[in-house]
């Protein structure tokens, strides 16, 4: 008989621990925001994509504007989703060319996400908004022969 009470309370020390969370605590509501003591989220609700018409213009500025847009939105200058460039397949632009955005604009983005600019595909040098010159030469005279 004492051997079925010791199955017993091991049955229900397991039990009971199986609905207990690491960091303790009460069980999460339904429709309550992820906390980082629960699921390692972001508190907040999503954010929706804002839109980029910047087709052609240096990736690296683009990429400063869309996180300043991006904080704006997270609130408390926070950026809350991660900005990463990838090259996409339109071989008209460069690798330092944006694209479009992925998601597209209007897509509601969940906090803690990544999205995407993509850039060209094409593997001509990158050129800037600066112009190159080259860079000037004393002028030489030409040589004269005598005859």
């Amino acid at each position: 008989m004492s051997a079925r009470y010791l199955l017993a309370a091991v049955f229900l020390v397991a039990a009971l621990g199986c609905g207990i969370r690491s960091g303790g605590g009460t069980p999460e509501q339904p429709g309550a925001p992820v906390n980082e003591q629960s699921e390692g989220g972001a508190i907040g609700s999503p954010i929706n994509m804002p839109s980029v018409t910047r087709r052609g213009d240096d990736i690296a500025a683009v990429k400063a504007d869309v996180e300043d847009e991006i904080r704006g939105l997270c609130g408390n200058n926070e950026l809350c989703v991660r900005v990463e460039v990838k090259p996409g397949t339109d071989g008209s632009l460069t690798r330092c060319q944006f694209d479009k955005t992925e998601p597209p604009k209007d897509t509601e983005v969940p906090r803690g996400s990544t999205v995407y600019l993509v850039t060209g595909s094409g593997s001509r040098s990158c050129t800037t908004t600066r112009t190159t010159e080259a860079p000037e030469t004393p002028e030489t005279p030409e040589p004269t022969t005598t005859r």
